[in-house]
């Protein structure tokens, strides 16, 4: 008879607690939305009032349209204009 073995790791994933979707929903959430407040308190302290403006709005944008590109082309922006 052949003994069946198994990796560490299958053997740690076997013992660790199972997370729910909606464990890892409130998990997920809270780190993104933890480091969106970050980076917006971070606009506001760091940048003149126009500037944070068109940051925030592209930031806002960025996420309501699910494209980064909107608000890394206003960080480019950003830095042609500091050269």
């Amino acid at each position: 008879m052949k003994k069946k073995t198994r990796s560490i790791l299958e053997e740690i994933n076997s013992i660790a607690p199972k997370s729910s979707k909606e464990q890892i929903l409130s998990y997920r959430s809270e780190n993104v939305l933890g480091s969106a407040i970050q980076l917006l308190e971070y606009i506001e302290t760091n940048f003149e009032e126009s500037t944070q403006a068109d940051l925030r709005k592209r930031f806002m944008l960025s996420l309501k349209n699910k494209d980064m590109g909107i608000f890394e082309r206003g960080v480019r922006k950003l830095k042609k204009n500091a050269s």
